[in-house]
């Protein structure tokens, strides 16, 4: 899944911040965006990305929260057994708010769960209707359960371009409700 990329410097303190990064192969042709959750997931070395002078470490964090993140200092864990240290939680310098990993990482995979779930209550209802329709049994144990939805997590991570909000704490706060203008559209 992406995620920002951060970079702190020997208090801990983010000093620099990464939403993307464009990959381009040798004509210049853009392949895609960099990965850095797999990069570091595969212990590979975040300040080989990119490089700021100025700090002593980087790593991925699951939300994006723009120039916010300056805001706050790193905890890491140090995930014994692993190649590197993963941050923990981004701790608020002057709130001591603390954002979690485990809880962010727990919201994701409940939405990602509720649309599996929803997935299969869609396959069931069609098996149920084949049955009512009295399809035959091999038909009926042939309809397979529909791939899930993806997940709207925008709310729970934000997006590049797009930070979540956060409050004077570095505590999230609600998207406000935005009623477009009635302006007046140009159509070819």
């Amino acid at each position: 899944m992406l995620s920002m990329l951060v970079h702190w410097d020997a208090t801990g303190a983010i000093v620099h911040t990464n939403d993307y990064m464009i990959a381009f192969d040798e004509n210049s042709a853009v392949i895609g965006l960099i990965d850095f959750a797999a990069h570091e997931a595969a212990g590979g070395r975040m300040r080989d990305i990119v490089y700021d002078p100025g700090a002593v470490g980087a790593g991925t964090w699951p939300e994006w929260l723009g120039g916010r993140a300056h805001e706050f200092k790193v905890e890491l864990d140090p995930n014994p057994g692993q190649a590197r240290a993963r941050i923990k939680a981004l701790v608020h310098r002057t709130s001591g708010h603390r954002r979690v990993r485990a809880s962010v990482d727990a919201a994701i995979a409940e939405r990602i769960n509720e649309k599996r779930l929803e997935a299969t209550r869609l396959g069931e209802d069609r098996r149920k209707e084949l049955r009512r329709l009295k399809v035959s049994q091999s038909v009926i144990e042939e309809a397979v359960d529909p791939e899930p939805e993806p997940a709207d997590l925008r709310d729970i991570v934000g997006g590049p371009g797009k930070p979540l909000l956060l409050d004077a704490d570095g505590k999230t706060m609600a998207r406000p409700k935005v009623e477009r203008p009635n302006l007046p559209i140009v159509r070819r």
